[in-house]
């Protein structure tokens, strides 16, 4: 989708002090609409490949694998570079290529693959089920119809570049035991524990998408539209997370429930945690349902969170007259850098909650029930 509509500004240089792009349009059969922006939906094309296979190792135990493959390749436009925006000091060279200016490109490409395989039986009255699961995710970004102002003063400069990008990677464990006795009228009972282990990595961009030859040139450094990411920010970080957990459910009675929940967590960048839960459901007269319950949540914040950083260029307006439009270097640091320091930000800490609900279930007629 495009929702820019048609550009109504100057787009040529001025020509005795006065806007003349529409008359130089017509000399060069040109339209305003070969000046328009791509504002809305990208374009993406992808294609995905899903498995999930099942076979019976025994009686009582069962092999099982499921995952798959998906990968989308977007476009979308940044804003036009007018001709008549273009620096003095690289003016001629950047013309030549791009004589009515330019539409810089973002071309993402970004692929998933996951892929999951276990066991699952009984084993001395329980449902055993013992999985791995791997997932990764990649968003590489490649910028096209661009230039890097500062290095356009050379001949034969690029006009499309690898910029870099980000990846994820996560590798969970699981082993779950579940079980229903005849306690009562009823007691379920599951365990368990994990095994996690991820990581965030930042890939630089190649060298002219990044770098500024230039300094003396007050211009946006690196690929116009998405400059690739710095070098110094170029690694990877790591984490890792074990847990346990217990869930217990009891039916007193047909119409009386109480269950209760725990989990322990030890994280190595966090430390570690006990959350819990607490419930109860009764029935009465068949016709009202009331329950109720309280927990406690936790949760650590992503390694994107704490370690993604990006330089970008924002136009803003300048505070000469006339001088309209200028480029500012714009950044996203990490949560650790000296940068959030200088600023008073604190350092990101778990996201801790407690949670009460109540409700009420009403079946007053046959076939009409309320929930409050």
């Amino acid at each position: 989708t495009n929702r820019t509509g048609t550009y109504t500004g100057q787009i040529w240089p001025s020509v005795a002090d006065k806007d003349r792009s529409d008359s130089i349009n017509t000399a060069k059969g040109l339209t305003r609409n070969d000046f328009d922006m791509r504002i809305g939906n990208s374009e993406v094309k992808g294609v995905s490949v899903m498995l999930n296979a099942e076979y019976a190792l025994s009686s009582d135990f069962t092999a099982y694998a499921f995952g798959g493959y998906n990968n989308k390749k977007g476009n979308a436009a940044g804003f036009y570079r007018y001709p008549n925006a273009i620096p003095g000091a690289v003016r001629s060279n950047v013309l030549a290529v791009y004589p009515n200016g330019f539409l810089p490109n973002i071309n993402s490409d970004v692929t998933d693959i996951s892929a999951a395989v276990g066991i699952r039986g009984k084993i001395a009255g329980f449902n055993v089920d013992l999985s791995n699961t791997y997932g990764t995710n990649t968003f590489d970004y490649d910028i096209s119809n661009s230039v890097n102002y500062t290095k356009a003063t050379a001949a034969g400069f690029k006009t499309a570049f690898d910029a870099g990008g980000n990846s994820y990677n996560q590798n969970v464990t699981n082993l779950d035991f579940s079980r229903k006795f005849d306690v009562l009228a009823g007691l379920n009972i599951a365990f368990g524990g994990e095994n996690r282990l991820e990581a965030f990595s930042i890939r630089a961009g190649e060298e002219e998408s990044r770098k500024n030859y230039d300094p003396n040139l007050k211009i946006a450094a690196g690929s116009q539209v998405f400059s690739g990411f710095l070098i110094e920010n170029e690694g990877t970080k790591k984490r890792n997370n074990q847990a346990g957990y217990a869930d217990l459910e009891l039916d007193i009675t047909k119409d009386l429930m109480v269950g209760a929940a725990a989990r322990f967590e030890n994280y190595s960048d966090f430390g570690t945690n006990f959350s819990y839960k607490a419930l109860a459901r009764y029935i009465l007269l068949d016709m009202v349902t009331l329950r109720a319950s309280f927990s406690t949540g936790f949760r650590a914040p992503s390694l994107q969170q704490k370690f993604y950083a990006k330089t970008n260029t924002l136009f803003v307006q300048s505070p000469v007259a006339g001088v309209g439009l200028v480029p500012v270097e714009s950044g996203t640091f990490t949560n650790d850098s000296r940068v959030a320091e200088i600023l008073g930000i604190p350092k990101l800490g778990p996201e801790i909650s407690q949670s009460y609900a109540a409700g009420i279930t009403l079946r007053p007629l046959k076939g009409l029930e309320v929930t409050f």
